[in-house]
Parts: structure tokens; C-alpha cells; sequence
């Protein structure tokens, strides 16, 4: 153990300029120097690198699977979204980010909306919220603002679960299996409605939502929200968290229709060494394509 660690301190500054540069095979370069397994790897102290696409620093526990993913490529491993909203996003515009996890969309946001702009950053798990606050504290975004709050239809206590696989991830669905249960957390939410309609809104807005499965409660909350500033919305939609949580993918559909809404679920085609944003239109939860999980939904009159 003590000589795999050895090695990969003396590969890592060889190693990580390949894997950040996304070249070919980097996910194999990375697997060589033990990336793809948590043995050896320490969760404190917190790791400082760059984001990519920003000028930013994130703190990262190298210990959990999806930092280190994002240590040794430079941004969050869900390129999707990442590619939707710096598509959409402009200077001035105020973002959402809800299930904002350890804030990496919220610093990618605060980037593209700059100081003119604002983001509101919803996270109930208190180490996710520790964590965007350092981020904010230490990269001076007074832009953001953080809420240790979930988003649903009705104020509550609910009860927050973490699980084997990550340190920071967590779901208000119920565990497929009590012995994966890590951390257990009494956390509240509330409805988008009554906290974004008090707060300064900039148009135009974009609202993320990825709650691993608690879409469609965060939905009925912000109806008022969306009717007021028709935001695009981009969603997870995965049908398994959906079915955790008592929904599924039509319900989703049927909401975002219902607020007049059309959907493109989004791709990713890499032409050489770049990525590229792909749009596929959706109309029903029988169109999405099998490997898409995140649906950028637009007011159907918007050109």
C-alpha cells in the first residue's frame, strides 16, 4: 500500500496535465495511477485545484469517487448540463441551482452570470453547504447566495440519507437497502415559490434541478415561479431516482407540459478532441433516448 502511494505521487504531475487536457484514453490514465479505486486515498486534507471554465478554485476530498473524478479532469464528471448552461447563461442573468451539491454548477454559473448577475444555490446536506460556502468564501463570489435548504411543494422536516459510494451525495427517497445507509440527517425544505418570490430576480432566469429522484415535488413548489419568469429549466430525469421517490419520467413530462413547456433531452458528440452540445426533442418519457438523464425544457412560444 505504502509503495502504490509512492508511485502515484511520483506519476500524479506527469498524469494530471493529460487527464485535465481530456486527451484520449484519459479515464484509463487516470485508472493507471489508482484513480478509479478509494484505497490510498486521503479525505482530508481538502485538495485545492482550478475549475475548468473558470477562474475559480474548488477544495476537494480526494477520498470520494466523484471528486477525484474531478480533480483529475478539472470539472464536474456530468458534462451535459455543464455544456447547457454555459450555452444559455449570460452576464446579468440569475441562476438556481437546486441539489447544488458541493456548489461545482454553482461556480460555473456565478462565472457566466459574473457580478451583474445573481445565483441562488438550494443544498439540505449541512457538508455539501459547508463546502459551498468555502467555495464562495474563498473565490469572493458575493453573487451567490446560499440557502441550507431542499425545495418541495410543502414545508417540512424530511429526512435526508446518505449512502455507500460518495461522502457528499444524498436522496430524500427512501434506500433500496438499509445497510448502504452511511449518515442520516433531519434537514428542511420548503417551496421554491415562497423563497424565490421574496428574493431579487434578474430575467432572464435558469433553473437546474437535480435531486436525485425529487424533481417532481421541487416542480409543484416553483409553479408560481415558473409562471412569473418562464425560466428554462434543465432536470435530471432518471426513472430510477424517479421511481424511488413515488414519481416517474411521465409524471415529469406531464408537469413541464402542463407549464407549457417543450424538452430537448441532451447529448454529447465529440468531433476530434471537443465535445459538443447535442439536442434531442422530446415529447413523451417513451422518446427519451436510453442513455440521456438531463432534459433542458423551454417555454413553448420562446423562438
Amino acid at each position: 500500500m505504502e509503495d502504490n502511494v509512492m508511485v502515484r505521487t511520483a506519476l500524479l504531475p506527469l498524469v494530471l496535465p493529460y487527464t485535465r487536457s481530456e486527451l484520449p484514453a484519459w479515464g484509463r490514465m487516470m485508472a493507471l495511477v489508482g484513480g478509479a479505486i478509494d484505497q490510498g486515498w486521503p479525505s482530508t486534507p481538502l485538495v485545492r485545484t482550478r475549475y475548468k471554465w473558470t477562474p475559480y478554485s474548488v477544495w476537494l476530498n480526494l477520498a470520494d469517487m466523484h471528486e477525484r473524478i474531478v480533480y483529475f479532469c478539472g470539472r464536474h464528471y456530468d458534462l451535459g448540463p455543464q455544456l447547457a448552461l454555459r450555452n444559455v447563461l449570460r452576464p446579468g442573468d440569475t441562476f438556481v441551482d437546486i441539489g447544488a451539491n458541493i456548489g461545482l454548477m454553482t461556480l460555473l454559473a456565478a462565472h457566466a452570470v459574473g457580478p451583474t448577475g445573481v445565483v441562488y444555490a438550494f443544498e439540505p446536506n449541512p457538508d455539501c453547504c459547508e463546502r459551498i460556502r468555502l467555495h464562495v468564501t474563498r473565490n469572493g463570489l458575493t453573487q451567490v447566495h446560499v440557502h441550507p435548504v431542499g425545495l418541495s411543494d410543502q414545508d417540512a422536516m424530511l429526512s435526508l440519507t446518505r449512502e455507500t459510494g460518495s461522502s457528499v451525495h444524498g436522496s430524500f427517497a427512501p434506500p433500496p437497502d438499509e445497510a448502504t445507509v452511511t449518515a442520516r440527517y433531519a434537514v428542511p425544505v420548503r417551496r421554491g415559490d415562497d423563497l424565490l418570490g421574496r428574493a431579487p430576480i434578474n430575467r432572464p432566469m435558469v433553473i437546474k434541478i437535480d435531486v436525485e429522484g425529487f424533481e417532481c415535488r421541487t416542480l409543484r413548489g416553483l409553479g408560481a415561479t415558473i409562471e412569473r419568469h418562464t425560466p428554462i429549466v434543465l432536470a435530471e430525469v432518471v426513472a430510477g431516482h424517479l421511481a424511488r421517490a413515488g414519481s416517474t419520467v411521465a409524471e415529469l413530462f406531464d408537469l413541464m407540459h402542463g407549464f407549457g413547456y417543450t424538452g430537448c433531452a441532451i447529448a454529447i458528440v465529440r468531433r476530434w478532441m471537443r465535445y459538443r452540445l447535442h439536442l434531442v426533442p422530446v415529447t413523451t418519457a417513451e422518446t427519451m433516448p436510453p442513455a440521456a438523464t438531463d432534459v433542458l425544457w423551454t417555454p413553448a412560444n420562446r423562438p
